[in-house]
């Protein structure tokens, strides 16, 4: 995941291939669908509703070649605590199954987006 050094309107730009978004789709799906959260929107700081308009936003792009990927810093924060909250809940050995990706490549992307 490449972000671009672009920050704009309080938008971010993330340059990103086929490959990289599932596990963003994967975190949100787990967050909506998957784990239990309670107090859901003190936790992921934002309403069910916009987590899954945020979801519909990256599976629009899922299948172009070259996706580019624009954040604002409320859709970036549900992003980094739905990576939090699923930190927490999916354990070690189901996490790569159920993400897509390791542990600890789901950090790395985490921390691409928090920078």
């Amino acid at each position: 995941m490449k972000k671009e050094c672009v920050k704009k309107n309080n938008y971010k730009t993330f340059n990103l291939n086929p490959d990289e978004i599932w596990p963003l789709l994967n975190i949100l799906n787990e967050i909506c669908h998957g784990i239990k959260i309670n107090n859901f929107e003190k936790t992921i700081g934002a309403k069910k509703d916009s987590v899954v308009k945020l979801l519909d936003k990256i599976t629009e792009i899922e299948n172009e070649q070259c996706c580019f990927l624009k954040l604002n810093d409320f859709e970036l924060k549900i992003l980094e605590n739905s990576f939090s909250e699923v930190f927490k809940q999916i354990d070690l050995w189901e996490f790569q199954t159920r993400i897509g990706v390791s542990l600890d490549e789901a950090k790395k992307i985490k921390e691409i987006l928090n920078n």
